[in-house]
């Protein structure tokens, strides 16, 4: 039985580090969610256009884990 593919839906070079599982895809709105090693949030569209940014200063600590709820209204972060 063959593997499974991904489809490669767009290419995007952000300049900085994505802290590493602190990326989120939710299928059904195509928004994918990245923390970089500086603690600011970015939301990008599938086609690589920047969506939403939340500064670090405007969080209330250290993102530990990010995940889109299941109807993808809205993204959910957990600070220490």
């Amino acid at each position: 039985m063959p593997q499974p593919q991904l489809v490669c839906l767009a290419e995007k070079s952000v300049p900085y580090c994505i802290r590493p599982g602190l990326l989120a895809y939710h299928p059904r709105t195509e928004l994918i969610a990245v923390v970089g090693d500086h603690g600011d949030i970015d939301i990008y569209r599938s086609g690589g256009q920047r969506a939403i940014h939340i500064p670090q200063k405007d969080l209330s600590g250290t993102v530990n884990c990010l995940q889109w709820q299941p109807e993808g209204h809205c993204c959910l972060e957990f600070s220490d």
